[in-house]
Protein backbone atom coordinates (compact mmCIF):
# COMPACT_ATOMS: atom_id res chain seq x y z
CA UNK A 1 0.00 0.00 0.00
CA UNK A 2 2.93 2.52 0.70
CA UNK A 3 3.62 1.98 -3.06
CA UNK A 4 0.21 3.29 -4.16
CA UNK A 5 0.55 6.22 -1.87
CA UNK A 6 3.72 7.51 -3.33
CA UNK A 7 2.42 6.27 -7.31
CA UNK A 8 1.95 10.19 -8.10
CA UNK A 9 5.54 11.32 -7.08
CA UNK A 10 6.71 8.52 -8.64
CA UNK A 11 5.64 9.09 -12.07
CA UNK A 12 6.76 12.46 -11.87
CA UNK A 13 10.33 11.32 -10.82
CA UNK A 14 9.73 8.82 -14.01
CA UNK A 15 9.19 11.80 -16.26
CA UNK A 16 11.83 14.21 -14.73
CA UNK A 17 14.45 11.38 -15.71
CA UNK A 18 12.77 11.28 -18.76
CA UNK A 19 13.42 14.66 -19.77
CA UNK A 20 16.59 15.35 -18.28
CA UNK A 21 17.93 12.24 -20.57
CA UNK A 22 16.59 13.67 -23.83
CA UNK A 23 18.05 16.99 -23.00
CA UNK A 24 21.09 15.49 -22.28
CA UNK A 25 20.52 13.78 -25.89
CA UNK A 26 19.40 16.91 -27.56
CA UNK A 27 22.68 18.47 -26.40
CA UNK A 28 25.20 16.16 -27.40
CA UNK A 29 23.23 16.00 -30.98
CA UNK A 30 23.86 19.71 -31.17
CA UNK A 31 27.64 19.68 -30.22
CA UNK A 32 28.05 16.18 -32.62
CA UNK A 33 26.14 18.17 -35.82
CA UNK A 34 27.62 21.88 -34.54
CA UNK A 35 31.49 19.78 -35.18
CA UNK A 36 30.70 18.09 -38.15
CA UNK A 37 29.19 21.54 -39.78
CA UNK A 38 32.98 23.41 -38.67
CA UNK A 39 34.62 20.08 -40.18
CA UNK A 40 32.61 20.81 -43.54
CA UNK A 41 33.20 24.33 -43.85
CA UNK A 42 36.97 23.66 -42.95
CA UNK A 43 37.20 21.40 -45.93
CA UNK A 44 35.35 23.58 -48.16
CA UNK A 45 37.59 26.33 -47.29
CA UNK A 46 40.16 24.10 -48.31
CA UNK A 47 38.96 23.01 -51.86
CA UNK A 48 38.43 26.81 -52.41
CA UNK A 49 42.04 27.51 -51.70
CA UNK A 50 43.34 24.68 -53.49
CA UNK A 51 41.25 25.54 -57.05
CA UNK A 52 42.44 28.78 -56.56
CA UNK A 53 45.97 27.63 -55.96
CA UNK A 54 45.26 25.68 -59.15
CA UNK A 55 44.31 28.11 -60.98
CA UNK A 56 47.43 30.48 -60.41
CA UNK A 57 49.73 27.62 -60.71
CA UNK A 58 48.03 26.88 -64.23
CA UNK A 59 48.74 30.17 -65.49
CA UNK A 60 51.24 30.14 -68.65
CA UNK A 61 52.91 33.28 -67.04
CA UNK A 62 54.07 31.69 -64.55
CA UNK A 63 56.88 30.24 -66.67
CA UNK A 64 57.80 33.76 -68.53
CA UNK A 65 58.02 35.07 -65.01
CA UNK A 66 60.64 32.58 -63.85
CA UNK A 67 62.40 33.25 -67.33
CA UNK A 68 63.11 36.69 -65.95
CA UNK A 69 65.15 35.42 -63.79
CA UNK A 70 67.15 33.83 -65.91
CA UNK A 71 67.85 36.85 -67.82
CA UNK A 72 67.92 39.16 -63.97
CA UNK A 73 71.71 38.00 -63.83
CA UNK A 74 74.61 37.40 -66.35
CA UNK A 75 74.57 34.18 -67.98
CA UNK A 76 77.96 32.98 -66.08
CA UNK A 77 76.14 33.37 -62.81
CA UNK A 78 73.67 30.99 -64.02
CA UNK A 79 73.02 27.11 -64.25
CA UNK A 80 69.30 26.71 -65.62
CA UNK A 81 67.63 23.22 -66.12
CA UNK A 82 63.89 22.95 -67.01
CA UNK A 83 61.95 20.27 -67.72
CA UNK A 84 58.36 19.97 -67.91
CA UNK A 85 56.92 22.03 -65.21
CA UNK A 86 60.18 21.77 -63.05
CA UNK A 87 63.00 24.06 -62.65
CA UNK A 88 66.24 23.69 -61.29
CA UNK A 89 68.39 26.55 -60.75
CA UNK A 90 71.84 27.33 -59.40
CA UNK A 91 72.97 30.82 -58.87
CA UNK A 92 76.80 31.05 -58.49
CA UNK A 93 78.71 34.50 -57.11
CA UNK A 94 75.90 36.60 -56.10
CA UNK A 95 76.46 39.28 -53.84
CA UNK A 96 74.31 40.11 -51.02
CA UNK A 97 71.86 42.58 -52.96
CA UNK A 98 71.19 39.81 -56.06
CA UNK A 99 70.40 37.04 -53.51
CA UNK A 100 67.84 39.18 -52.04
CA UNK A 101 66.39 40.68 -55.22
CA UNK A 102 66.73 36.79 -56.18
CA UNK A 103 64.74 35.34 -53.26
CA UNK A 104 62.10 38.12 -53.50
CA UNK A 105 61.21 37.98 -57.04
CA UNK A 106 60.93 33.91 -56.91
CA UNK A 107 58.58 34.20 -53.51
CA UNK A 108 56.33 36.42 -55.35
CA UNK A 109 56.19 33.64 -58.39
CA UNK A 110 53.42 31.62 -57.60
CA UNK A 111 55.61 28.11 -58.02
CA UNK A 112 56.04 25.75 -55.32
CA UNK A 113 59.30 25.79 -53.73
CA UNK A 114 60.64 22.19 -53.76
CA UNK A 115 64.46 23.32 -51.98
CA UNK A 116 65.93 26.51 -51.21
CA UNK A 117 69.72 26.13 -50.49
CA UNK A 118 71.91 29.01 -50.02
CA UNK A 119 75.16 28.99 -48.61
CA UNK A 120 77.63 31.73 -48.06
CA UNK A 121 80.99 31.50 -49.11
CA UNK A 122 83.03 34.67 -47.96
CA UNK A 123 81.06 37.51 -49.71
CA UNK A 124 79.37 35.56 -51.97
CA UNK A 125 76.13 33.97 -52.51
CA UNK A 126 75.65 30.66 -54.00
CA UNK A 127 71.50 30.09 -54.23
CA UNK A 128 70.14 26.58 -55.18
CA UNK A 129 66.67 26.61 -56.40
CA UNK A 130 64.27 23.81 -57.13
CA UNK A 131 60.99 24.18 -57.93
CA UNK A 132 57.16 23.31 -59.83
CA UNK A 133 53.92 24.48 -60.62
Amino acid sequence: MNIMRYRNEMIVTAALLFALGALGYKYTHRSGVHSENLQMQQTLQQIQEAAALKSRWSDRRTEQKLASLRTLFPASKVVWKKSGKKLTATFKDLSGKEANRLITKLLNIAVQIVTLKIERKQKNYTVEVACKW
